[in-house]
């Protein structure tokens, strides 16, 4: 089969909680993900062709990596590779619907097999007549990492617009500098404050996709907090106010900021429930509308996350009866079978952890089933925190974000049951 390079994780750095009396925990800054974003985009040497589907002669060889060269008068004779990705979106432009599967089961079969699903594919793209964008980056060759390529990293038309995630950050940082307008916990009075020196929680980037969950703390609390958790910014079992940024570069999903709360002893985040809870902003027209509402955005934000706090401590108080129905029933029709099955797994093994008394050590499993058979009862926050750690376990992004938004859900449905305010 012709391949293609897989999707790979490019960077992924969480906050670190403290250790000893005198540790001060491990975060980013937003400054040194702008550092790397700025040298890696240095290395990728992103550009955007704009061309027709019939200017490329694809080729997908049996067992060889699919390629395509530019035929059109002057153009260089680079050789690109297609991600993954790439693949699909040039394919999903040029061929009728699930045929590219096809034509790559195709050149599996053997060299003539290959030879006629190249043939097909340039019999479609002859056909195509209109302009696309074409988007290229230099990558390590997946069998070679000593190698640099060049390769196909997605297709758009040309009514998309790129936003890098330098740019994004660039953007982000001088929102987060020039000060967002937030109400004091206190007083109610509305302070300007910069929040362009709190911590990055997490960040991770792959070829697709950027994720960056930024704490929502302000340095007055971030210091009163260090004195008493040796350093840390975040006191100890205290949700967190957070917003998270997501991007794609390919095109995979839109510019989205969204609101939770994060709970830096169990390193899991909650989303926030509804409309309020995150602004997006689709990959059309001039992408510097983005940048002028983002601070306005951020305050909004800022100010969900801190009522999404605030639902989280309630719920620590809220006993739900027959815990394991309840949560049944809120993710039956939500995630497979399979994430259901864990999710009720990950609920039992917690109340296990908090009923055993602290001389037990029984074996994990049967802990476990204990737990399953008795499971009358558990806080609404531990439900949660059960979807939550789930969602944390998993390395695709996309399906994290719909767990976490799940934990959201169950959040706003239990509360409401309960007669929560």
């Amino acid at each position: 089969m012709a391949k293609v390079i897989e999707n790979r994780i490019l960077a992924h750095q969480s906050y670190t909680a403290p250790t000893g009396a005198s540790g001060t925990g491990s975060f980013l800054q937003l400054s040194e993900v702008e550092e790397r974003l700025t040298k890696l985009e240095k290395a990728q040497d992103p550009k955007d062709l704009t061309l027709k589907a019939s200017s490329l002669y694809v080729e997908l060889p049996h067992k060889e990596y699919m390629n395509a060269q530019c035929v059109t008068p002057g153009s260089d004779n680079t050789t690109y590779l297609f991600t993954k990705h790439g693949s699909k979106l040039l394919a999903n432009l040029v061929l009728p619907g699930h045929f590219f599967k096809g034509l790559r089961q195709l050149s599996a079969m053997d060299e003539h097999g290959a030879k006629i699903a190249t043939n097909a594919f340039q019999k479609f793209a002859g056909a195509r007549d209109e302009q696309v964008m074409v988007r290229t980056i230099n990558t390590r060759h997946p069998d070679d990492y000593n190698k640099a390529v060049r390769a196909i990293r997605s297709c758009h038309s040309t009514k998309y617009a790129p936003l890098s995630n330098l740019q994004l950050t660039r953007d982000l940082e001088s929102a987060l500098t020039s000060g967002v307008t937030f109400p004091d916990d206190a007083t109610g009075a509305k302070g300007n404050v910069s929040y362009s020196t709190m911590p990055v929680l997490e960040w991770v980037l792959s070829d697709e996709r950027m994720r960056m969950r930024f704490c929502g703390v302000d340095p007055a609390h971030a210091a009163f907090a260090a004195v008493l958790s040796a350093g840390s910014p975040f006191l100890d079992g205290e949700p967190m106010p957070v917003f998270e940024v997501h991007n794609s570069e390919v095109g995979m999903r839109r510019v989205v900021i969204r609101a939770g709360v994060f709970l830096a002893d169990k390193g899991i985040f909650i989303g926030a429930y509804g409309l309020g809870g995150e602004t997006s902003w689709t990959h059309r027209g001039n992408v510097s509308r983005i940048r002028h509402q983002l601070k306005s955005a951020i305050e909004d934000i800022l100010t969900e996350a801190n009522a999404v706090c605030e639902a989280y401590r309630e719920a620590g108080e809220i006993e739900i009866e027959d815990a394991y129905t309840f949560l049944q029933k809120q993710i039956e029709h939500e995630v497979p079978q399979s994430v259901a099955k864990e999710i009720t797994e990950t609920l039992a093994s917690q109340v296990a952890v908090k009923t055993l008394a602290p001389m037990q050590q029984p074996q994990v499993g049967s802990a476990l089933q204990a737990a399953l058979a008795s499971l009358t009862t558990a806080t609404l926050a531990e439900i949660c925190d059960a979807v939550a750690t789930v969602a944390k376990s998993s390395t695709d992004l996309s399906k994290q974000y719909d767990l976490e938004k799940l934990a959201a859900t169950i959040l706003h449905k239990g509360r409401k049951i309960a007669g929560a305010k």
